[in-house]
């Protein structure tokens, strides 16, 4: 059975924005069903009382909490007053036709606190982080390979140090090379 609620937690952005857009495809929903809100601006109570609500004419919705700093260790912007209880409750009875997705786009999660604790005993949690350069130095030259392309290994290097081992960037120049 497929989870209904994940955790994307990691510094690598561009991981987690995929990884939720596959949700998305995964379960076919559609944009009307998507609902995004931001932590650093939204109270978790408005997000949490949207995913009690009902799909709207479709068998799935996804409701995104992004920046969950309150996850974190890391200072917020601007501070919101989250009512925690009120996400714990839920992550206590979730509702089935929802797929709640927490999104912590940080280096580190705050392990003592209680809200993470719940999480790890029933959501699907992926970390996203960015990749080692030996592991960008591969995907490169598979990407490229499939075109029947080559790069030597002094102009990959110079490739790897001008992306600055950034995902986002990563997959975006090399998509240039190959068009």
């Amino acid at each position: 059975m497929d989870k209904s609620i994940y955790l994307f937690h990691g510094p690598d952005t561009f991981q987690i924005k995929s990884k939720i857009n596959n949700l998305i495809n995964k379960y076919n929903v559609d944009d009307f069903n998507v609902s995004n809100y931001d932590m650093e601006e939204d109270d978790v109570s408005i997000a949490i009382n949207d995913a009690e609500t009902i799909p709207f004419m479709s068998e799935k919705k996804i409701v995104v909490l992004r920046n969950s700093y309150f996850l974190s260790t890391e200072a917020p912007k601007k501070e919101i007053k989250h009512n925690l209880d009120k996400l714990k409750k839920y992550l206590d009875n979730p509702v089935e036709e929802t797929i709640l997705v927490i999104a912590a786009p940080y280096e580190k999660l705050d392990e003592r606190k209680a809200i993470l604790k719940e999480l790890k005993k029933i959501a699907e949690i992926v970390p996203c982080v960015p990749l080692k350069p030996q592991d960008s130095s591969a995907w490169i030259k598979r990407q490229l390979g499939k075109e029947n392309i080559t790069i030597d290994n002094d102009a990959l290097t110079e490739f790897l140090e001008r992306v600055e081992n950034n995902t986002e960037v990563l997959f975006s120049e090399t998509s240039k090379l190959l068009n």
